[in-house]
């Protein structure tokens, strides 16, 4: 076959692959606030998931473990707070709504309010025809349907993600490895992004865990200086749900302390005026430990080698340009930009080949990241032969699929370079040792 055919042949592949890339990235597109934070949860829960293994003995089985161990407590929460609210609900009579709409509106005409399910159904049948809003109405519906069973959707995906990424991480890596080889510079790039993720990542979802226990403090404490009828109604769980609300951009622990601020104006001032003191008390002391706190502790635990100034202009700047899934999605542009900007501009500015160890600025070699692969596991070493230095093409034997010397290829290098037969048992020696030590390595990764 001419060159030029295998010239053409190969340019064919890559456009083939332009084209597998292009679609991947299309289909990602829509789905990559879900992927986003399924890789948030992924990082955070791995070293749950890397303790759990060896107790439960297969990674199918510490994924199930760590998945539940993660949406089971988030359920019990939201099924906690729905009933809360309905309970909460189904207590308010009659008076209690009158005074409260009285209180967001003065001039509402409270009479005007259905008080009978047959009230209500002439209520909407007058203005479905005095406006001709029905199409609306329905519409309206069909669009909160729409957005529930997205969510639904989302969410099932994001937990499939999560469990097959903490399944099959060990098998991504060593097919990525395979690729680019073990130690290159496209595997130091990989490690180093890993790294800074975990922390990244481990640290944010260690901040919910933190802001959740100060927020249980500062509630319970402030019932104990309460005035009778202002205290925090279910502490306990309005502190876990204060921890989540670290995940909603901006708003953050808001959320929460600013409704509870609201609650206790309206009590005070239907009750006792003189009682409104104690709001503005909560609202200040809420603002400075669940507010001022844990936006100062989030670069702090969310980082540890990331500058810091850098990662709070990504949780303010992340969400606002990509919406929700910025908090995620934020942290990880900043990491692959700043291990790029590290380990492949330096050699690119000098035009040095990117091969061997990588080289900082500096001149110094950074350390090797060891134990940052999943399940803990020390990336191998290429062994002799196997990864070519500085501009020189592999020197070592051949191999198949499996990582086995191809003993046809060994028998053709020793006809062309005369090697003697001494040479030949001494060159089989070493390669039936690395021939084990891949064995091995493949084994434990299986």
């Amino acid at each position: 076959m001419r060159v030029g055919d295998a010239d053409s042949r190969q340019l064919l592949w890559w456009g083939v692959a332009a084209v597998l890339v292009g679609t991947v990235l299309y289909v990602g597109y829509y789905f990559v606030g879900t992927f986003a934070f399924a890789l948030f949860l992924y990082y955070g829960t791995r070293p749950f998931n890397e303790r759990i293994e060896p107790i439960v003995g297969s990674p199918g089985r510490a994924s199930l473990v760590t998945i539940l161990a993660v949406t089971i407590p988030l359920a019990v929460v939201v099924g906690l707070l729905v009933s809360f609210a309905v309970g909460q609900l189904l207590a308010l009579q009659i008076t209690d709504v009158e005074t409260i709409l009285r209180f967001v509106s003065p001039t509402f005409d409270i009479t005007s309010i259905p008080t009978t399910p047959q009230g209500l159904l002439d209520l909407l049948r007058t203005e479905a025809q005095a406006t001709g809003s029905l199409q609306s109405a329905v519409s309206l519906v069909l669009g909160v349907i729409g957005t529930f069973a997205d969510g639904l959707v989302n969410a099932f995906l994001t937990i499939l993600f999560v469990y097959y990424l903490l399944k099959e991480d060990a098998r991504i890596v060593a097919w990525f490895r395979g690729i680019v080889g073990a130690g290159s510079r496209a595997d130091e790039y990989g490690k180093a992004v890993d790294r800074d993720l975990i922390s990244v990542y481990y640290g944010t979802l260690l901040l919910v865990f933190v802001t959740a226990f100060i927020a249980a403090i500062v509630y319970n404490g402030m019932n104990l200086f309460a005035p009778d009828g202002l205290t925090v109604p279910l502490p306990m769980l309005l502190a876990l749900v204060t921890g989540i609300s670290m995940f909603v951009p901006i708003v953050i622990t808001k959320l929460v302390y600013v409704p509870l601020t609201l609650y206790f104006a309206f009590l005070a001032y239907r009750n006792d005026p003189t009682l409104l003191w104690y709001p503005v008390v909560f609202l200040v002391v809420c603002f400075v430990v669940l507010d001022v706190v844990p936006n100062a502790l989030g670069p702090i635990l969310a980082g540890h080698g990331v500058h810091t100034g850098l990662m709070i202009f990504t949780y303010i700047i992340g969400p606002i340009l990509f919406g929700w899934y910025g908090v995620f999605l934020g942290p990880l542009i900043l990491v692959v930009t700043l291990e790029f900007l590290r380990l492949v501009l330096p050699s690119l500015a000098r035009d040095e080949p990117l091969t061997g160890e990588p080289v900082a600025a500096g001149g110094r070699t950074p350390p090797l990241v060891e134990g940052s692969g999943p399940s803990g596991s020390t990336p191998t070493e290429p062994t002799t032969g196997d990864a070519p230095t500085d501009g020189e093409p592999s020197a070592g034997p051949a191999r198949d699929g499996d990582g086995r010397i191809d003993e046809g290829a060994r028998e053709f290098e020793d006809g062309e370079d005369g090697t003697t037969e001494e040479d030949g048992a001494a060159e089989e020696g070493v390669d039936g040792t690395t021939d084990d030590v891949s064995r091995e390595t493949e084994d434990r990764t299986e």
